[in-house]
């Protein structure tokens, strides 16, 4: 981009990626909000994430605020798996954030509690996607605050894909960049807003970036 070689880029870049754009003369970075939205998806039938108490534990225990303002900055929190640009969005739904109390509290009840050390939870980000790696890197840093060890991993797609067919690892962000129900599952989605303890789907952000890059430059 910088060399003029470049007339566009995607929005899977990292935010420093971005900003360090924005710099340079006669590029031009557009930020609108496309109504997808991201995801972390439990795997809910690997253990100990087939348990609703220790799903909730995560749930309370990440730190969405900071994942808002140091990582993804320009998005728009939401309070819903259903994107706001979608039919069936709830405005009135509360947004979810950190509480350690309560996520001790449903940790106590699960029954893996006793056992955390032999039920380390997996974390896969997609490399191509270099931001995710920050969520994931951030969520094990907060499940410890509750003494749940996350290994966190480096995917490429593709080898995702494939692992995705088989048993799968624990957790997986997808950042849908354009409105889309959520796949798993979408008639409680449509009823009546899926829970993310019932369904293994943890909405964080709408309007993911779509950020378009163009030299005024270009042929």
């Amino acid at each position: 981009m910088n060399r003029k070689e470049l007339e566009i880029t995607d929005e899977w870049q990292p935010t420093e990626n971005y900003k360090a754009m924005e710099e340079i003369p006669g590029v031009d970075v557009a930020y609108f909000l496309a109504g997808g939205v991201l995801y972390l998806s439990f795997n809910t039938a690997k253990p100990p994430l087939d348990d609703v108490h220790f799903r909730r534990a995560l749930i309370y225990s990440f730190d969405y605020k900071t994942c808002h303002e140091k990582i993804y900055p320009e998005a728009k929190r939401t309070n819903s798996p259903i994107g706001s640009a979608l039919p069936g969005w709830d405005p009135t739904m509360p947004l979810l954030e950190r509480d350690l109390e309560k996520a001790k509290a449903e940790l106590a009840q699960s029954p893996y509690a006793d056992k955390l050390d032999q039920y380390p939870v997996e974390f896969a980000w997609v490399s191509e996607v270099p931001d995710e790696e920050k969520v994931a890197l951030l969520m094990q840093s907060n499940a410890a605050d509750i003494g749940i060890k996350i290994e966190v991993t480096k995917n490429p797609w593709l080898t995702m894909v494939d692992r995705a067919a088989s048993a799968g690892p624990a957790l997986i962000s997808s950042l849908r960049s354009r409105p889309a129900f959520p796949t798993r599952k979408p008639g409680p989605c449509l009823r009546r807003g899926i829970t993310p303890q019932e369904e293994g789907l943890l909405p964080m952000f709408t309007g993911s970036r779509m950020r378009f890059k163009a030299s005024s430059t270009s042929c």
